[in-house]
């Protein structure tokens, strides 16, 4: 008797353990949903190009190498007119809010690109082994600017 008991038990916890695991797919596929509608605009575009700030400090190494790493390969680059290359000195203050990060800047350089309604898309930090790392990014950045200007209709 108490053989029975045991593997009815054990078919009740099996069956309990499906559900419980139903339960939290279905609870993951939920938050997936409403995160995905998080990343839906809410206004209008502010611009038609996507932009890559660099965040940098003053008397920081590593944020005059990144220039002269990537500032003047990027410029002769075909993407710079597509995605300008502007700069942002953090010891002037903290980043503007227009500029929507996803998190803080803890290193400088920090290269963030947005799109075109100033969301952080993407960002690199420190100093990229090449001006090509930053012209992938740009090119990725352009391209998703291209879709959602179609998207939106802005043009």
């Amino acid at each position: 008797m108490s053989e029975a008991i045991s593997e009815g038990h054990l078919r009740n916890l099996s069956a309990i353990y499906v559900a419980l695991g139903i339960a939290v797919a279905s609870g993951v596929l939920a938050l997936a949903i409403v995160a995905h509608r998080g990343d839906k605009p809410t206004g209008a575009p502010v611009s038609s190009q996507a932009t890559i700030v660099v965040f940098e400090r003053d008397k920081c190494d590593r944020c005059d190498k990144f220039r002269d790493t990537v500032s003047r390969p990027y410029q002769l680059s075909e993407v710079s007119s597509k995605v300008p290359l502007k700069y942002f000195d953090v010891t002037d203050g903290p980043p503007p809010r227009r500029w929507q990060l996803r998190a803080e800047i803890d290193v400088a350089p920090t290269a963030v690109a947005f799109d075109i309604f100033n969301r952080e898309i993407a960002r690199q930090t420190g100093v990229p082994q090449s001006a090509e790392d930053i012209i992938g990014l740009a090119q990725w950045a352009a391209r998703k600017a291209e879709r959602d200007n179609e998207r939106y209709g802005n043009k």
